[in-house]
């Protein structure tokens, strides 16, 4: 069940969701809508790649939090981007992509704060030994 919660097969089970409503529905998505939601979902797993990458490195627990504000800001740039579609709001470009780069800049922001507290808690770890 551990395997499903993982950030890149919620995004595999969120794209198949995505693309069989939009069949369903009769949606037609613009590429700019996928276009930016490419770029969201890409920048989100690998800002949470690195972050578990330099926390597996240093021996400690990793993990994936639904509540964390990386996964939130994701999920909220990624349902504008929906609603964009479904609700017909003809945002431009422009303004996705910037939505886009903005909410990935502050991924790569958080994880790179999350891998210098990760590293600082290994080197405290690596203290008390």
């Amino acid at each position: 069940m551990k395997k499903w919660i993982k950030p890149d097969s919620l995004t595999v089970i969120g794209g198949v969701i995505a693309a069989a409503v939009s069949k369903y529905f009769g949606f037609e998505i613009d590429p700019a809508n996928i276009l930016g939601a490419v770029v969201l979902l890409v920048g989100y797993i690998k800002a949470h790649e690195l972050v578990t990458v330099t926390r597996d490195a240093n021996g400690l627990p990793s993990g994936f939090r639904v509540n964390s504000r990386k996964t939130i800001f994701t999920a909220v740039g990624f349902a504008v981007m929906v609603a964009n579609v479904a609700f017909g709001w003809n945002l431009s470009l422009e303004l996705i992509l910037t939505l886009s780069a903005g909410i990935t800049g502050y991924n790569y922001f958080e994880a790179t704060k999350d891998v210098k507290a990760a590293e600082a808690e290994a080197a405290d770890a690596k203290q008390t030994y």
